[in-house]
């Protein structure tokens, strides 16, 4: 923890209308500060407060008591994804310029994140889990499925004829 700050008063703004998109489109006060690895039990204004001023306080201590990681945290991690997938993609520049202040390396952040991903979209584009085999497995699903239905509609269709005798 320094004392030093990190970000000015227009970067605070800037990064409060940034995080209401964020708080607007998916994340509950709560979860948000469990994501970035701060216990909302310390936090007094989580409760009470408007998103503004939730948001804005927020910044404004974790930038007063120096708390560069939570700040990159909160840019990489969660702000920058709703950003690349919103209409609020045109204000990527201005998180860009203030992750640049920072000096988070989005890159370390993500790595994890894209780590998995990647190797989602390898088995995907790699056609299967079952090493590329999926006309077959599509091919005998059908033919099972087919035939299983056939089994099912002749089985009941026995069970409700009346039985001899009784016509």
């Amino acid at each position: 923890m320094s004392t030093q700050f990190l970000l000015d008063e227009n970067d605070i703004k800037e990064l409060t209308k940034l995080m209401l998109v964020m708080i607007e489109t998916q994340e509950s006060r709560k979860q948000l500060c469990r994501e970035l690895g701060i216990n909302h039990q310390e936090i007094s204004f989580i409760r009470d407060s408007s998103d503004d001023a939730f948001c804005t306080e927020l910044i404004d201590r974790l930038n007063r008591y120096g708390y560069h990681e939570y700040l990159c945290k909160l840019c990489c991690q969660k702000l920058f994804p709703i950003l690349n997938k919103s209409v609020y993609s045109h204000r990527k520049s201005t998180l860009k310029k203030i992750v640049e202040k920072l000096n988070c390396d989005c890159n370390h952040e993500f790595s994890n994140i894209y780590s998995n991903t990647q190797n989602l979209t390898e088995v995907s584009t790699n056609g299967s889990f079952f090493g590329g085999n999926i006309r077959i497995i599509a091919a005998i699903t059908g033919v099972v499925v087919f035939f299983g239905g056939g089994l099912m509609y002749y089985s009941t269709s026995q069970s409700q004829q009346l039985p001899s005798g009784t016509y």
